[in-house]
């Protein structure tokens, strides 16, 4: 039997409308804002717009855009005529292909820390960061939501949800962990 360790929630979300898309920043740019959409100044960083969607700029050649299920097809219709103007850049539906989760509490960067190769705390991860990067070996993007300090959303290829659900929930000790060699068994000792 099991016992959680860490006041955290683990939920996966609904499914949502995703786009990913890459190529030169000043035609992500251009394209994102001909769409309608927020963009960020800095990379490593989200903007949000009125109706809802985000914008993830996760580097220099790569953005991510999340948006209410509802909105899918009307996204889609402004992206592909906005990406049709740039020479380069593409866009791509990827929302069926995509899960995503919801880390949140006091205890997320416990069970976080367990399986991510990055300092998430707030000083080095402020709300509205957002950037890809490995947990428990599987690629995600991790995304700190603006509203709550200790909630982070989790983007992962569908094929891994199960795996990456897993593995937060042994790091959380809501489940057992004999088949997650490296996940913590028992709370950190009191300092």
């Amino acid at each position: 039997m099991t016992t959680q360790r860490y006041d955290v929630r683990i939920e996966r979300r609904l499914m949502e409308a995703v786009f990913e898309a890459r190529g030169p920043a000043s035609e992500l740019e251009a394209a994102c804002r001909a769409a309608g959409l927020a963009w960020p100044e800095q990379t490593h960083r989200m903007a949000r717009d009125a109706q809802g969607c985000n914008l993830l700029r996760l580097g220099a050649k790569r953005i991510v855009i999340r948006a209410p299920l509802a909105l899918e097809q009307e996204l889609r219709a402004a992206l592909d005529s906005a990406f049709a103007a740039v020479p380069t850049a593409n866009c791509a539906l990827v929302s069926d292909m995509t899960a995503i989760f919801c880390v949140s509490g006091p205890g997320a960067l416990d069970v976080l820390r367990q399986g991510a190769p990055l300092d998430l705390g707030l000083p080095a991860f402020p709300q509205g960061a957002a950037t890809g990067a490995r947990l428990w070996d599987a690629t995600v993007i991790f995304e700190r939501r603006a509203a709550q300090p200790h909630c982070f959303d989790i983007l992962v290829d569908a094929s891994y949800a199960g795996y990456v659900e897993n593995w937060l929930r042994v790091a959380a000790g809501e489940a057992d962990g004999d088949e997650a060699p490296g996940v913590m068994r028992a709370p950190p000792p009191a300092a």
